[in-house]
């Protein structure tokens, strides 16, 4: 099977497109791949050799805030929202120090490079994400401070895909369905780090397609669980 589609996750300090990125996460998967398996390539993402599946990046905040009338050349600066802020202080833990404090972090344009060769070496076809209004978007702006134009056969809205739909398509009749995906997906976060982190929201909501697309045909089919 190829894993063309790509989820993407986003971990920032506001929800506007010019919000500053703390670090990004991306994990190709399938709509049509055994959930199981899924959950099994997402754990091997951890490691060096799983990167082909999925990896996540810190991002460096330096060039992300510089101020009005830099040297030409320097990246517009980008948005903290206040609430925001507060919001991840409130969280705490160990997560939380790490998309802070935690190092290495890749440049604006170590990240575009790096998101740029995954897609080309990986023939990505479409980008999906936990909604349509926050990570793409972001994701484009972030990406067109720093010479994506390459992405912009993707970046159109015709190559977009909102995994809440999606799910909401196919699982919105089954009230204990969706209690079970949520679980399950809680599950996965926990092997991958826990919550907050863009690896394990990537490879999670990624896990929701695939176990919406196996339990639909299970439940029309009359079938066991997932």
């Amino acid at each position: 099977m190829r894993f063309t589609p790509l989820m993407v996750d986003l971990e920032t300090l506001g929800t506007a497109p010019d919000a500053v990125v703390l670090s990004a996460g991306v994990f190709r998967f399938h709509p049509d791949e055994k959930p199981e398996e899924l959950s099994k390539r997402a754990v091997s993402a951890l490691t060096p050799e799983g990167e082909c599946y999925g990896w996540e990046a810190l991002v460096a905040l330096e060039g992300q805030l510089e101020p009005p009338g830099a040297p030409e050349g320097t990246l517009v600066p980008r948005s903290i929202d206040g609430r925001t802020l507060a919001w991840w202080l409130r969280e705490g833990g160990e997560q939380v120090q790490r998309q802070f404090f935690g190092q290495p972090r890749l440049s604006l344009v170590e990240l575009a490079a790096k998101l740029l060769g995954f897609v080309d070496q990986h023939g990505i076809t479409s980008l999906w994400s936990r909604g349509t209004d926050f990570d793409l978007p972001i994701l484009r702006s972030l990406l067109g401070q720093a010479f994506a134009a390459r992405l912009e056969r993707l970046a159109d809205h015709t190559h977009n895909r909102d995994v809440r739909s999606w799910v909401d398509s196919r699982m919105g009749s089954w009230p204990d369905a969706l209690e079970d995906l949520r679980e399950r997906t809680d599950a996965l976060r926990r092997q991958l780090g826990g919550k907050h982190g863009a690896l394990a929201d990537a490879a999670a909501q990624a896990f929701s397609v695939a176990w919406c697309n196996h339990a639909t045909s299970v439940i029309k089919g009359g079938g066991g669980g997932a």
